[in-house]
């Protein structure tokens, strides 16, 4: 077994990682069928009238504008920069 495609619970995990950066230096795969851009991302949130809109995928060092970035920091040198959220405020951030 390959530590990250089973956990050990048996179960395959849905998802994909991306190698982006290492310390600083962007990294990238190379295959002819795919084209990836090797920067750090992150997902902004629109809204419209309280609702939600669209996510777009945009680079970090991009200016929100009118949008709401969606991946903040919670933890540096393992400690947590701010409280938890309630199940409830994760309940409404993640319901459309």
């Amino acid at each position: 077994m390959e530590w990250g495609q089973t956990p050990f619970t048996g179960k395959p995990v849905n998802g994909v990682y991306k190698l982006v950066d290492i310390e600083g230096i962007p990294v990238m795969k190379e295959s002819e069928a795919k084209l990836t851009y090797s920067a750090r991302k992150k997902i902004f949130r629109n809204f419209k009238d309280g609702q939600i809109q669209a996510d777009r995928l945009g680079l970090i060092s991009e200016n929100p504008g009118n949008e709401e970035p969606l991946l903040q920091l919670v933890m540096q040198g393992g400690k947590t920069l701010q409280p938890p959220e309630t199940l409830n405020k994760i309940r409404q951030g993640t319901t459309v």
